[in-house]
């Protein structure tokens, strides 16, 4: 079992995993999971391995080469908390794909 944090809300098998909390787990929530089943939600781009928050922006692959502008704006508010970039709720996806590229030196 690992840990991963969630990207979006994910409804968990029973059949995968019974969690004490519920089967639903939240945007931003950690759990720990198979192994198998999280990198599946990895690969998806639903959760992150818990650990993965200590890594520099650069470091995480599935975002380089400028892939930040191809995301939902969902997505980008993630990125941008996981960066750690300063956003308000008001803002648009332009506005925080602006501010992900201006942190990042682009």
């Amino acid at each position: 079992m690992k840990k991963y944090k969630m990207r979006s809300t994910v409804i968990v098998p029973e059949s995968v995993v019974k969690i004490r909390s519920g089967q639903m787990v939240a945007t931003g929530e950690t759990v720990s999971l198979p192994e198998e089943y999280g990198q599946h939600l990895v690969e998806e781009r639903l959760a992150v391995e818990a650990s993965d928050s200590s890594k520099k922006p650069n470091e995480d692959k599935s975002h380089a080469n400028g892939a930040v502008d191809k995301m939902r704006k969902d997505e980008l508010v993630a990125e941008a908390e996981k960066r750690g970039v300063e956003i308000t709720s008001d803002m648009t996806k332009a506005e925080i794909l602006t501010a992900l590229q201006a942190a990042a030196g682009a």
